[in-house]
């Protein structure tokens, strides 16, 4: 079982990206490429969230406690 702590610092990384993104598309000439790597990541943070939260067994064992 997952830890409520897991869960706590999946969101704060998951906004974390959030930021990354926001400040990334704010710069006169983004790179696309890191905007594209962040989404991404935080794509897999969001899905592990929904797996943790729904009961779900996480896709990687070493995220596991």
């Amino acid at each position: 079982m997952m830890s409520h702590i897991t869960i706590y610092r999946l969101r704060a990384k998951h906004r974390e990206l959030e930021r990354e993104i926001r400040r990334e598309l704010a710069r006169p000439a983004p790179d696309q490429g890191r905007v594209a790597k962040l989404r991404r990541g935080k794509a897999v943070v969001k899905d592990e969230l929904f797996r943790l939260e729904s009961g779900l067994a996480p896709l990687n064992p070493a995220h596991a406690g």
